[in-house]
Parts: structure tokens; C-alpha cells; sequence
């Protein structure tokens, strides 16, 4: 066991995400997806979320590219003991991706957004993600990743802002 002194709080965070693009022009494409959050630090049981739009590619080369995307969807929130927290929702989603190939086999990718409602003006739900991924030997691969989870509507006494580092190894077949 390692002790760190400061201002650590236990997370468990699990995020999902699904979604499918369909390019209609060379820059243009309509998506549609679903992501699934469960945030121990913030009381989260479950946020489910489904929506669909329409996305353009801003920049792109043969190793970077760059996405811009905007749509619509719906959202449901249950927090464990605060059930008067518990939300439905339906409103707009902005997001932005960023993903860059190396030389060497190594990637970086950014992705970002929030999603405003329509339905309740105190709901504003926002995160991001950021990633590095070398590769160590064969398939072998090392991951450094950071994720940040940012809810206006979480229980009393929680953070609102939740951010984590991890880092791992991955085989890619």
C-alpha cells in the first residue's frame, strides 16, 4: 500500500461509448451514437445518453485529422441515495475530436464536449479525453490516458469536476 498525502478522493469511474459515422460527402457525415457513465466520486449510478447529428472534417492529412460535430440528444441520470437529482433531459451536443499518427507507430488523440439541455437550464454536462499510446514491443503497447468528467447537477458536498490518470498496457492483434 502507498500512501500520498493531499487532497485524493476514491473514483471508480466507467465510461462506454458507442458511435457509428456515415460520410455522405468527403468532409461531411451524420452520426449517431450512445455513452454510458458511472462515477463513483460524484454518486453517479448510471448517465445513459443517445443522440444523433451531423459532423464535419475540419483538417486532414494522412496522420491528423481534426472533427467538429453537433447534434441532438437525450440523457438520463440516476445518482445512488440523492433520487431527487435523478433527471431526464433532452438537449444539444458539441463535440470536437483530434487524432495525430507518428512517425514511429505512436498516436495521440483529444476529444471534447458538452451537452446543454433544453428541458432543465441547470443541466450542463462536459468532458474530455486525451490520450497517448507508444508502442513498447510487437503488439505490445503502453497507454497514458487522462479523462475529466465535469457534471453541474451532482449530489451535495461532491465535486463537480472529476479528473483521472491512468496508465496501462495494451496488445493491439
Amino acid at each position: 500500500t502507498v500512501i500520498i498525502p493531499g487532497s485524493f478522493m476514491k473514483t471508480y469511474v466507467l465510461h462506454g461509448e458507442f458511435v457509428q459515422d456515415y460520410f455522405l460527402f468527403p468532409r461531411l457525415f451524420v452520426l449517431a451514437g450512445a455513452t454510458f457513465d458511472h462515477n463513483y466520486a460524484q454518486s453517479l449510478d448510471l448517465l445513459q445518453s443517445y443522440g444523433g447529428g451531423v459532423g464535419y472534417v475540419v483538417y486532414r492529412t494522412d496522420r491528423s485529422e481534426f472533427d467538429l460535430r453537433g447534434g441532438v440528444g437525450y440523457s438520463k441520470q440516476e445518482y445512488n441515495g440523492y433520487p431527487k437529482l435523478d433527471l431526464v433531459t433532452a438537449g444539444s451536443r458539441f463535440y470536437q475530436s483530434y487524432q495525430h499518427r507518428f512517425a514511429n507507430g505512436m498516436t495521440f488523440s483529444e476529444q471534447g464536449g458538452m451537452r446543454p439541455a433544453w428541458t432543465n437550464s441547470r443541466y450542463l454536462f462536459g468532458g474530455g479525453q486525451l490520450s497517448f499510446n507508444m508502442p513498447v514491443y510487437h503488439h505490445l503497447n503502453l497507454n497514458v490516458s487522462s479523462f475529466d468528467f465535469w457534471s453541474n447537477t451532482v449530489p451535495p458536498m461532491l465535486r463537480k469536476n472529476i479528473f483521472q490518470v491512468s496508465v496501462g498496457v495494451n496488445y493491439a492483434f
